[in-house]
């Protein structure tokens, strides 16, 4: 296996995944009342749970930022199955629960737009880095 330094795609879903992450867990440690309100997908969320989610964000955000500085494939690639894997995961939640009563707030629609515009860009790079260092 060739270790070649990552395409700009990949160090971009790097960035944009960590920072996106730093920024969630951020709002849930600083303001989780805010977080409640506005960023979580229930106003019925638990602080310790918005804890739970902010920790699980900041130890996401640790794991990008580790890939990005390694700048080669095993490591992204590591990083983005588990990030694939979490974003199915909440899609697939935050459906469920939106057509649960009593439902979600609004911004959990834009939770599910956002998984719809990253799952693709994820599956284009790995394609991509795999054929380049197969």
């Amino acid at each position: 296996m060739k270790t070649t330094p990552l395409l700009p795609l990949t160090k971009l879903v790097l960035v944009v995944s960590a920072v996106v992450q730093v920024v969630m867990g951020l709002a849930g440690f600083i303001a989780p009342d805010l977080t409640r309100t506005l960023l979580s997908p229930s106003t019925q969320s638990p602080t310790i749970a918005i804890y739970y989610v902010a920790g699980f964000y900041l130890a996401g955000a640790v794991g990008a930022v580790y890939a990005f500085r390694q700048n080669v494939w095993i490591a992204a690639r590591t990083y983005l199955a588990s990030a694939f894997a979490l974003i199915v995961m909440f899609a697939v939640i935050t459906i469920a629960g939106a057509l649960t009563p009593p439902g979600l707030q609004p911004i959990s629609w834009l939770y599910v737009l956002l998984s719809v515009l990253y799952l693709p860009v994820v599956v284009w790079v790995w394609h991509q880095e795999s054929a380049r260092t197969a």
